[in-house]
């Protein structure tokens, strides 16, 4: 038993067998590369939709972002219920599941004519990517890991955010085809692209014969004998859901990850509207590459504070992130030059990649592998409140107002509003202490 009481990580030093590639890193792979597309398509490339939908209907900024706001409503309930099934099923199927939904509402979206399908087919991708992203990936990494479950999250992460790679192209497919072909496209690469990959997941490595981290087999023959595994300990769903703590972190990273829902939904029309008060109204194209390379800016982020959250407390490491994430949302909301967009990129995009990084190995840390994947569901759950009030806010107070400022001061207050809130969050006493 650790000093934690919840993860033994002295049953995972023995001297490990002959393997070519520690199967655990195919499952980072495979997950980074379902999540690559479906977030560089329905996600970060969502931004680039609105001006054409707008033309294309004569929705107002708030209707369009309101499907936004829908689709982490519905997930919201729906992460808890997948993590459910995901320690219940093992993350093959409950992914399969996410990839059809997740392309079957592109292909709706390409044949919708209302705002009433509009919303509907978002409910549908809301449904899918909640079951092939977030929760899931995340668990199914942290299962795999324990002592290198940052340097693990990290590099998922960090092939993640290349995602961003996507919002030039669909941009530029958005300037050669009719936005219906595009979503259509969209709907059948969802399906090339991520039916493949989830036949490589598997769910622990103990059902393999293996020991997280790569550190060995049951046997040192290679032979395969559960009764030699080590328990799969940690706290029960009640347990956790029962501590403060768990409260406290859901909260935490609802206030952290409000600004990149609205940073990713509203970067592009911010920067090219010619009534903003910054002035920039850059082009179409500009802006689109604004978010590539506000994504590839925070790839260091995501590596970094994972691999320093191995060495580190997390929540020191958090504190000095979500510190960098107010400085750059400060930095946004007084833009008047493209120049201005430097020092955004080199605080706000590492910041929120360790963000992403460190949320679900500090939840793994605080509360074990036992029921880890109801417990990051339950937690999402909470974390989507956020999710869902920010987009529609960030639109309404841009139709009233006209502008971004106050949407992005409010944000900055709500990243450093966080940090006295993951100090109070005190690391569970051990199991039966």
């Amino acid at each position: 038993m650790s000093e934690t009481g919840l993860v033994d990580n002295a049953a995972y030093t023995r001297p490990a067998g002959r393997h070519r590639v520690f199967y655990g890193w195919w499952i980072v792979f495979s997950n980074a590369a379902i999540t690559f597309y479906a977030a560089g398509t329905y996600f970060y490339g969502f931004g680039a939709f609105i001006n054409p939908l707008k033309h294309a209907f004569g929705w107002s900024t708030t209707e369009i972002s309101l499907a936004f706001s829908i689709r982490s409503a519905e997930s919201g309930p729906v992460a808890p219920v997948v993590g459910y099934f995901l320690d219940r099923f093992g993350p093959r199927a409950v992914t399969a599941f996410g990839v059809c939904a997740t392309g079957l509402g592109f292909l709706l979206l390409s044949r919708m004519d209302s705002l009433f399908a509009f919303y509907a087919s978002y409910m549908v991708i809301a449904l899918g990517t909640s079951a092939c992203m977030g929760v899931t990936p995340m668990t199914n990494i942290s299962n795999w890991f324990v002592k290198k479950r940052g340097r693990a999250l990290g590099v998922y992460t960090v092939g993640v955010g290349l995602s961003g790679l996507m919002v030039p192209l669909v941009a530029w497919l958005l300037g050669v085809y009719h936005w219906r072909t595009v979503f259509l496209l969209m709907a059948i690469g969802m399906w090339l692209v991520g039916l493949p990959l989830t036949l490589l997941l598997r769910h622990r490595p103990e059902k393999q014969g293996l020991l997280p981290d790569g550190a060995g087999t049951c046997d040192d023959d290679g032979s395969f004998t559960p009764t030699h595994l080590p328990t799969i300990e940690g706290l029960s769903t009640r347990e956790a859901v029962k501590h403060r703590s768990f409260w406290l972190l859901s909260f935490v990273f609802l206030l952290a990850g409000a600004p990149l829902t609205a940073v990713t939904v509203f970067l592009i029309p911010y920067l090219t509207d010619p009534r903003s008060e910054h002035g920039l109204a850059l082009a179409g194209g500009m802006a689109a590459a604004a978010v590539t390379i506000m994504t590839l800016s925070s790839l260091p982020g995501r590596f970094a504070c994972g691999w320093l959250g191995d060495y580190y407390n997390k929540r020191y490491v958090l504190i000095v992130v979500f510190v960098l994430q107010a400085g750059g949302l400060l930095v946004l909301a007084m833009t008047h030059s493209a120049w201005h967009l430097l020092p955004f990129f080199l605080l706000f995009a590492p910041s929120y990649g360790g963000i992403i990084a460190l949320r679900p190995a500090i939840m793994a840390d605080y509360f074990g592998r036992r029921c880890l994947g109801t417990i990051q569901g339950l937690s999402l759950g909470v974390m989507t409140i956020g999710g869902v009030l920010t987009p529609f806010i960030m639109g309404s107070l841009r139709d009233s107002t006209g502008g971004y400022r106050l949407p992005f001061l409010v944000l900055a207050s709500a990243a450093l509003l966080a940090v006295p809130l993951l100090m109070a969050a005190r690391h569970p006493r051990p199991v039966g202490a």
